[in-house]
């Protein structure tokens, strides 16, 4: 701060330009334009808001067939009661936040918002800020969404230990694995996943509609030799790109789309402490889904200077990870306890395909309807995050979806000004047979 110089209240400085408001995130995060949703999972499972204390389930045992019957003109309209069952639960949603902070050099360059070229450096720095709050936001959402499709719980550890957890069921029929494994030679994974889709759709009465697999089990699928004379046959000629595989399965499958995914996500953690150089395993402070084979990266918080290792053992107790291939720490120094470790986890598991159903009748596309579908998007919707009201933002008027708050803190030692950003929110599954997984590793 300038030597003698006032320090003003936020909101003074708010005053200066509606971007700087943040009671809701909307005047906050509209001033720049944001991106559609791009996670894998979020065009299958949306956030919506909903203006309730608990998420409410309405569950649905698919029950498909039958007809609608014959009745005499005159004659009372026959109920329809199907005997599969529906029920309503109520759950307690979850809560994700975090902060960040605007120091003394910020507040500094808020105050000084003038000129358009100020006002460009206030909006760049505000956009800095929050920026890394949405990411990381939006990757606990997309973390929820795979959870409830390959595990059948969500799971979170709060900072004191407690582990938070909710559980989805799923039919073990619609998580069959493939007799052969696909690294096989002898393995014939058209025929495997043809066989899957057709007990998939005689099972649920569902058309598949897209089917996902996982970031490199292309490398199985082009080495395999019935399927390159099955590529053959049917393409002529046969390279082993990406493009000529999904051309292939949609043409032979008859599915609506098919794809690789290479989506992941990143957990970040660090050093509990040091590693010298030559050190063969890393100490960290948490270790989920950290799993033999993982690969993770050690970065200096000294010089940037970055490490990878492939992860043979880990244990979860004392957060130990050895290193595969006798690897060790080669920096001069080693690394020090804080130093930031990231890793990724695919969105779709390296042996799992993921496959997705609709009904095949006038409510096909899931979500859709006809005419005007302002306020029933999510009528036959099988699954979505809901976010519910949350009372951290505003006791008086709670409301659903994300929300930022501010803390003024100019008349603090140091200076400063805490941004929230969060969220109350939680999966609901209504039809938990709209979806399957193969496991063909």
């Amino acid at each position: 701060m300038e030597k003698g110089a006032p320090t003003m209240k936020y909101s003074e400085i708010a005053k200066r330009h509606p971007l700087l408001r943040t009671e809701s995130l909307d005047g906050v995060l509209t001033y720049w334009p944001q991106k559609k949703n791009s996670y894998l999972l979020g065009k299958y499972m949306p956030i919506v808001n909903e203006n309730t204390d608990k998420v409410i389930v309405d569950m649905h045992k698919a029950s498909r067939g039958g007809m609608t019957p014959m009745v005499h003109m005159n004659a009372e309209t026959p109920l329809y009661d199907p005997k599969s069952g529906r029920g309503r639960k109520g759950f307690e949603a979850a809560t994700f936040r975090e902060k960040v902070h605007l120091d003394s050099t910020d507040l500094y360059d808020l105050r000084r918002i003038g000129t358009r070229e100020d006002f460009t450096q206030a909006r760049t720095l505000m956009q800095r800020r929050m920026r890394d709050l949405e990411i990381r936001l939006a990757n606990r959402m997309e973390w929820l969404r795979r959870q409830v499709l390959f595990d059948g719980v969500v799971t979170a550890e709060l900072e004191d230990g407690t582990e938070f957890s909710v559980k989805y069921n799923h039919p073990d029929y619609l998580d069959p694995v493939a007799g052969t494994v696909w690294s096989d030679p002898t393995s014939e994974p058209i025929i495997a996943l043809s066989d899957a889709i057709d007990e998939y759709e005689l099972d649920t009465g569902r058309d598949v509609k897209d089917i996902i697999l996982p970031h490199g089990l292309m490398k199985h699928l082009i080495k395999n030799e019935r399927f390159r004379e099955l590529a053959l046959r049917n393409l002529g000629v046969f390279k082993g790109s990406k493009a000529e595989v999904e051309r292939l399965m949609v043409d032979v499958l008859g599915i609506g789309s098919f794809q690789f995914s290479k989506e992941a996500l990143h957990f970040q953690t660090d050093l509990a402490a040091d590693a010298a150089s030559g050190a063969g395993e890393l100490t960290l402070t948490r270790t989920e889904q950290i799993e033999p084979g993982s690969k993770i990266y050690v970065v200096s918080a000294k010089d940037d200077t970055r490490e990878k290792f492939e992860v043979d053992t880990v244990d979860h107790d004392t957060g130990v990870v050895t290193f595969a291939n006798a690897a060790t720490v080669q920096r001069t120094g080693g690394f020090h306890a804080g130093d930031p470790v990231k890793y990724l986890v695919r969105v779709v598991p390296s042996d799992r395909i993921l496959m997705f159903g609709n009904f095949n009748g006038p409510l096909n596309d899931e979500g859709d309807l006809q005419g005007d579908t302002s306020k029933i998007e999510d009528v036959n919707s099988w699954g979505n995050i809901v976010s519910t009201r949350s009372y951290y933002a505003d006791l008086e008027n709670p409301r659903p979806g994300l929300y930022t708050r501010s803390i003024d803190n100019t008349d603090g030692d140091p200076p400063h000004i805490e941004h929230i950003l969060g969220i109350r929110a939680l999966p609901r599954v209504t039809y938990n047979e709209a979806w399957m997984t193969f496991k063909v590793l």
